[in-house]
């Protein structure tokens, strides 16, 4: 019996290790994401009231898994046009926080992000989630920047814009490059089931955001 305790205690504590070492692995991670944030951001901060650049802003408004990453790729062939991502995406580095940040805050952070373009054109990505998130409109976006040009990408297919959706929440791969993830993109070995009242509330949500 002394035996069988001490082996389930050990298998506990090793369960307890694993747990505690995963927790701190991603406070850590969190810690540092948000250190980078902070100093990318004060970096622009800087570079904007220092010096600012005559740049023409283009801004792309889509929804997810619309096509907005290969529109960027071609966009940013022209040798006129710089592509500047997603820089209200609050996952990435150069992106914003979604807690405790005004709108005008936001405004702030595209115009200090588009002072970055290292051509006569930057280009922005917002995301309809994204723009949700912060309460942002076209209209908040044409009066902060009165001379930009707007390109309202949407997918023609709901269903099929549904089902990449959910391939991309499934693998964890949202920009399409096979040579690379060549393995999780073996579409055979990926099934899932299509949920009729999630699909429903999906085209709802994306219809009423355009």
């Amino acid at each position: 019996r002394s035996n069988i305790w001490f082996e389930q205690a050990s298998i506990s504590y090793c369960i307890i290790l694993i747990v505690l070492n995963a927790l701190t692995y991603f406070y850590k991670r969190a810690i540092v994401h948000r250190a980078e944030r902070f100093i990318r951001r004060t970096t622009l901060v800087v570079r904007y009231l220092i010096k600012r650049k005559d740049v023409n802003p283009i801004f792309v408004i889509a929804a997810p898994r619309t096509g907005s990453y290969l529109l960027l790729d071609y966009l940013s062939s022209h040798p006129e046009v710089y592509s500047l991502g997603e820089v209200i995406n609050p996952d990435i580095v150069r992106g914003i926080r979604t807690k405790f940040v005004s709108k005008k805050e936001v405004i702030f952070h595209i115009k200090t992000s588009l002072n970055t373009s290292k051509r006569k054109y930057g280009v922005v990505k917002l995301i309809s989630e994204q723009m949700e998130i912060h309460k942002l409109s076209v209209d908040d976006i044409k009066n902060s920047f009165p001379d930009t040009k707007f390109i309202i990408l949407y997918r023609e297919s709901l269903l099929r814009q549904y089902i990449s959706d959910e391939l991309s929440k499934k693998i964890g791969i949202w920009k399409l490059d096979k040579n690379k993830n060549k393995e999780k993109w073996d579409e055979s070995l990926i099934t899932f089931k299509i949920n009729s009242n999630e699909f429903e509330q999906f085209c709802k949500s994306t219809k009423q955001f355009y």
